[in-house]
């Protein structure tokens, strides 16, 4: 399902990791330490420059894998 996106650690944070496409980083999935719903503490985020039409590009997710998925359907549109 999302094989052409891998996580790599950001080493910002334990819980920081850039999204990888290719040799590109194309994105963020991060759980920050405050500003989030309680519920969805994780957020992804499509890098402005590879951000397409109409797609969303910014959200919250439950889990990591979570996070991961919405990017991944953001990024192919679906």
């Amino acid at each position: 399902m999302n094989s052409d996106l891998v996580l790599k650690h950001g080493g910002r944070s334990e819980n920081d990791y850039d999204v990888v496409s290719g040799s590109f980083v194309v994105g963020r999935i991060f759980r920050p330490n405050a500003g989030v719903p309680k519920e969805k503490p994780w957020v992804w985020l499509v890098f402005f420059e590879h951000r397409k039409p109409g797609r969303p590009y910014k959200g919250h997710a439950v889990d990591r894998e979570g996070a991961l998925a919405e990017f991944a359907e953001a990024w192919r549109g679906r």
